[in-house]
């Protein structure tokens, strides 16, 4: 994690989100894996794409993006009567050539069972990936205990992030109100790529990151 100029104010970035931007990940594919264990780059396509993965039906998603053969997972989904988001992840990663081993970093946008409940089970799975949360809802992922909306296990402490922040070439950016600590994620690298490309097009609305509640 490492801090970065701010580029956006939190007033343009909650505009456009109202303009309809709720998700979107940018994922380029190179030197990716299967089951852990590292491919050549050039068996991999080249071309870049976005994985969105619908959980507990389509009631919240967790988003894969993949940078040179490492993945980030934002959200993990909960657990529902058939069980964890996990296994639901790793077959969006075994179909991208990717196993567990790919995983580096697992962003949690705000505390709640819906969207972290799975996170015990994937941070277990990926034991080489750092967690991350806002910082002010660190107190609610604990070492052991029962959990519910206000709190949720996780094997390792995770490291709190701020407004600014950086993780895998991410922005994050502090959005509070569901939670205090709630984030989102803004992949400016995207966004600069397709303004090159269509200087046109609405500024952020397609390379934005986050979580609306209905």
């Amino acid at each position: 994690m490492t801090p970065t100029s701010p580029q956006l104010t939190r007033r343009a970035f909650l505009v456009d989100m109202g303009r309809g931007a709720f998700a979107i990940a940018l994922v380029s594919l190179a030197g990716c894996a299967v089951g852990g264990i590292r491919r050549d780059p050039s068996a991999v396509p080249a071309e870049a794409a976005w994985h969105r993965l619908s959980l507990h039906d389509d009631f919240v998603s967790a988003y894969i993006l993949v940078r040179s053969g490492e993945a980030a997972i934002v959200d993990v989904g909960g657990p529902d009567p058939a069980g964890s988001s996990t296994g639901d992840i790793l077959a969006a990663l075994e179909a991208m050539g990717l196993g567990w081993g790919n995983v580096g970093h697992v962003i949690l946008t705000h505390h709640h069972l819906d969207h972290a409940g799975s996170a015990a089970e994937v941070l277990a799975a990926a034991p080489d990936a750092q967690g991350y949360a806002g910082a002010e809802d660190i107190p609610h992922f604990v070492a052991q205990g029962a959990e519910d909306n206000q709190h949720i296990v996780v094997p390792r402490p995770l490291v709190p992030v701020l407004d600014g922040d950086s993780v895998f070439d991410l922005r994050i950016v502090a959005t509070p109100g569901h939670t205090p600590g709630h984030i989102a994620v803004l992949d400016e690298g995207a966004r600069r790529a397709r303004r090159r490309r269509r200087p046109d097009h609405d500024r952020w609305a397609t390379h934005v990151l986050s979580h609306r509640e209905y």
